[in-house]
């Protein structure tokens, strides 16, 4: 039998999904903030770049933080309408030497600006876990793992906005996600990205 979910049904669960994101970038600024603070030295770096995207059907956001240490920690995740949560999670990623290419076992991700203020390459390539509930991200994370890959290309569409310590751009986002169900192919994706860097202040005020 199919079921139809009303324009309603589906904007609350992506206002679900949005606010559980938003809860839980608040909560790992926070708790990297602590960090740096414990752990910088007077030439500690600190940086974040961020891209987000969504639509009715689906939505998703991918977090690089390169931390006081010189080490990475790589996020994503991406919401579709009647399905778990994909959910990567990776701390502690040593740096290649090759701009934001991000290697570990069992993980490939890489963010490459092919024009500055105009266009980004966003993929990765590695397993994702599945869960049920988006609450469950918050915590132990325990689902299926599913392998994924995704090859986006995000392009802006208007100029940056100043925030603390950065500046977020709005844009557009093209490209396909795979996952064992299939392609997931977009065009056109409302998308926005953020860049910070400086004492790690920002992490836990903005």
């Amino acid at each position: 039998m199919c079921r139809w979910r009303s324009r309603q049904d589906i904007s609350a669960n992506l206002a679900a999904f949005s606010a559980t994101l938003a809860a839980g970038l608040e909560a790992y600024r926070r708790d990297y903030a602590a960090y740096y603070q414990r752990c910088r030295h007077a030439d500690s770096p600190a940086e974040e770049w961020t891209f987000s995207f969504w639509n009715p059907a689906l939505a998703g956001h991918v977090l690089v933080t390169r931390r006081a240490d010189g080490l990475f920690d790589y996020g994503w995740c991406l919401w579709r309408r009647d399905r778990g949560l994909l959910h990567v999670a990776e701390t502690g990623i040593r740096s290649r030497g090759d701009g934001l290419l991000l290697k570990s076992p069992g993980l490939w991700a890489e963010l490459v600006c092919d024009d500055p203020f105009g266009q980004w390459t966003v993929g990765n390539e590695t397993h994702a876990v599945e869960l049920d509930d988006v609450d469950e991200a918050l915590g132990r994370a325990y689902g299926i793992a599913v392998p994924i890959a995704s090859d986006l290309e995000w392009y802006a569409v208007s100029g940056p906005e100043s925030i603390t310590d950065g500046y977020r751009q709005n844009g557009v986002v093209h490209g396909v996600i795979e996952t064992e169900e299939g392609e997931l192919t977009r065009s056109e994706v409302s998308a926005s990205r953020s860049h910070r860097w400086g004492n790690g202040g920002w992490c836990g005020t903005d």
